[in-house]
């Protein structure tokens, strides 16, 4: 079947200070987008190459014209007459060249621009959250106790910042809700989308890893609440090729306590499978949270279903593609 790309860039209606609002427009030929989207990432971004002009209402107006930092956009992209969402957020730049340049980020946005005062002697991620962000903001965030916690002269994204970094509580948006300190959302009922390497997989950066193989060592850190945490290292410290990771925890009495913990732990982390990413076509759609099912009949012991980390889908006139990162296999249920 003839696959023919499509898009839509829509920018909704734009209120203007002191002037008339902007009204809502769309344009559906694209030069090129860009979308990237991770849990790993605060903000997700998009950009979008648009022709310099476009016909409204039987005028022929610029595009840079017609733009402000701040405006709403989505971007919907596709083949033949299915589109799909890839993209909402927000214009944060616009370049005056040909073709127009569009950057864009989130709702993460958003927050970049509103100011935080708050302290307290005691706080759990979900109140601390709901008492720094906007109202109109949905919140889904582990509830744990973050002890004291004072914040001033920062933005909420700065905060978010800060958690990562002192208790390594990723954030991000989906669908319109600020995730804190949630990595796979729905686990192993999360969407699943089958690829083969024989027919759907266009090219990879895939490595296989055996168990035997695989050498990490891990940071631990236990955040206590009152006092100095607590931090140990473990694992594979003499191989040179070994990877780094961090876990975190909480309130744990010792030190010996916490390097038992970890080292139950890092067993979690050696686990057979694919690492890396690869490319395929733009649909179905897939995002980060997702579960890919990897077959390949040339080694079908290797098959296996896999965690989302990030995706980044391009747009341009050689195609639509999803180049999909892989994070941990999955522990499917009556498997």
């Amino acid at each position: 079947m003839l696959l023919v790309l499509v898009a839509h860039v829509v920018f909704p209606e734009a209120a203007r200070a002191g002037a008339k609002p902007r009204p809502a427009f769309s344009v559906r030929k694209v030069v090129s987008a860009r979308v990237e989207d991770s849990w790993r990432n605060l903000t997700g971004t998009a950009e979008v190459q648009l022709p310099g002009h476009w016909l409204f209402q039987q005028q022929r107006l610029a595009i840079k014209d017609w733009l402000q930092r701040g405006d709403r956009v989505e971007i919907h992209l596709g083949y033949n007459q299915k589109l799909v969402k890839e993209f909402t957020g927000y214009v944060t730049d616009v370049s005056p060249r040909i073709p127009v340049i569009i950057s864009c980020e989130d709702e993460m946005y958003r927050l970049k621009w509103v100011p935080v005062k708050f302290s307290a002697t005691s706080v759990r991620l979900p109140a601390l959250l709901r008492a720094i962000c906007p109202a109109d903001i949905r919140i889904d965030a582990l509830d744990v106790d973050m002890g004291h916690f004072r914040a001033k002269n920062v933005t909420v994204a700065k905060v978010l910042e800060k958690i990562k970094q002192d208790y390594g509580f990723v954030s991000y948006f989906q669908d319109g809700t600020l995730y804190c300190g949630r990595v796979y959302l729905k686990g192993a009922d999360a969407p699943k989308t089958e690829f083969s390497f024989q027919r759907d997989i266009l090219a990879d950066q895939l490595e296989y890893r055996e168990r035997d193989d695989l050498k990490v060592i891990v940071k631990a850190t236990s955040h206590q609440l009152k006092g100095k945490n607590i931090t140990v290292t473990v694992g594979d410290e003499d191989a040179l090729d070994a990877e780094e990771r961090t876990l975190n925890y909480f309130q744990v009495g010792s030190e010996a306590a916490l390097r038992k913990m970890a080292l139950n732990d890092i067993n979690k982390l050696k686990v057979e499978g694919y690492k890396g990413s690869f490319t395929t076509y733009g649909l179905p759609s897939v995002r980060h949270g997702d579960l890919a099912g990897l077959t390949n009949t040339e080694y079908p012991e290797r098959d296996g279903v896999f965690f989302i980390d990030s995706v980044v889908k391009t747009f341009e006139s050689g195609g639509y593609r999803q180049e999909i990162t892989l994070g941990s296999r999955a522990a499917l249920r009556g498997l």
